[in-house]
């Protein structure tokens, strides 16, 4: 038998720890007063694991997978549901409708907003905001304090990749560099590009992730909004607020 033409495979070994090591509990569906359509023709569906509470969260069009990615990404927000409702109301006719809110965010301050999503130009087809307002006037104090529009041009392309990648790198398993990163950039009290950052910590390629999600929990804050990359400025929230 002649010999294999195949490259020997080398000695396998595991990856570097610059990717996401998964943890969570066991996972359970979020309570959701309308389940969205997954697979369909007509509908783009989709669902994603919550880090925060790690409940499966549904989501029935790509702008609302945007919508709670970026929404969990927020720092002010502390906890996002899917889906809630029937909200009743009566239009200006008189009739009695009941609808359903794509989500509903709970911030720091205790405050809930309730959420519509929507693509901008049917958004503005549909006067969206006339019949938000017109809800908005007759929503349950218990349900939400206010509501908001969220349409595709809110969340420029970069926001939802950071958003996305902020969402991976919260499933990390914390790693103890991360603190010795965050003491490093207290002590340089300089804005660094992220190469710079994690150049003694092993380059970019080992503590790319460390670092972002020390972004997210607030120890580093970006210099100016935009895309998270190698190049992207950053500094020592602490620092900076010192300086401030």
């Amino acid at each position: 038998m002649p010999a294999s033409s195949l490259p020997i495979t080398p000695t396998w070994s595991p990856p570097s720890v610059n990717y996401c090591v998964f943890k969570a509990p066991q996972l359970k569906d979020t309570p959701v007063a309308r389940r969205p359509v997954i697979r369909s023709r007509n509908h783009n569906g989709s669902v994603m694991i919550d880090p925060g509470d790690y409940l499966i969260k549904p989501a029935e069009s790509n702008i609302e997978h945007n919508a709670l990615l970026v929404l969990m990404a927020d720092p002010d927000v502390v906890k996002v549901d899917c889906q809630q409702g029937p909200i009743a109301y009566t239009d200006q006719s008189g009739g009695e409708h009941t609808t359903v809110f794509d989500i509903v965010v709970t911030l720091k301050n205790g405050s809930r907003i309730a959420v519509v999503v929507k693509r901008a130009t049917k958004a503005r087809k549909d006067d969206i905001g006339e019949w938000l307002q017109l809800v908005t006037d007759q929503l349950p104090s218990w349900f939400a304090d206010s509501t908001v529009l969220v349409t595709d041009e809110h969340m420029p392309s970069w926001l939802v990749s950071n958003a996305r990648l902020f969402h991976s790198v919260r499933f990390d398993v914390a790693r103890t560099v991360e603190e010795e990163i965050v003491r490093y950039a207290d002590e340089l009290r300089v804005p660094v590009s992220i190469r710079e950052l994690a150049s003694p910590f092993g380059g970019t390629s080992k503590v790319f992730r460390a670092i972002v999600r020390q972004i997210f929990c607030g120890n580093l804050k970006q210099s100016a909004p935009g895309l998270i990359s190698p190049t992207t400025v950053v500094q020592s929230t602490r620092s900076q607020e010192e300086a401030g």
